[in-house]
């Protein structure tokens, strides 16, 4: 079973931080959170700072993947004419269960070797500029 973590994007100061504790209040949802770079307490209201679940994936460096996150696909076996099974492109994790399934299936296969490796290469509020 995999551990439920989320990161909250801090809209007004531009940081991401580790979610601590989740809460309703008034019928709005509200996070404490904690920066990446700091120990500064923030409380913020999801409905103006994006809220990120954690998949459960790690990249080719350990590194924890969340929605959000944009991601380079390494090709581990390239096809016999010398071209690759995927665009060297990034990908956005957008669709939780979509996505995370399709690269799940592609990094976890049930039926032997990864086909391929990612590494995380930002997120889309941190590195926007990716996108393009």
């Amino acid at each position: 079973m995999r551990e439920i973590k989320f990161r909250v994007w801090d809209t007004y100061n531009k940081i991401m931080c580790v979610v601590y504790h989740l809460e309703w209040i008034q019928g709005e949802m509200w996070v404490d959170g904690i920066p990446h770079c700091g120990n500064s307490r923030r409380t913020l209201m999801v409905k103006h700072n994006p809220i990120m679940q954690y998949t459960g994936l790690h990249d080719k460096n350990g590194r924890e993947l969340f929605e959000g996150d944009l991601i380079k696909i390494i090709p581990r076996f390239p096809k016999e004419d010398g071209t690759e099974y995927l665009r060297d492109d990034c990908f956005e994790i957008d669709d939780f269960c979509g996505c995370v399934s399709y690269f799940e299936q592609m990094v976890h296969p049930s039926n032997g070797e990864p086909e391929v490796e990612f590494e995380i290469i930002g997120n889309i509020y941190e590195h926007p500029e990716l996108l393009q």
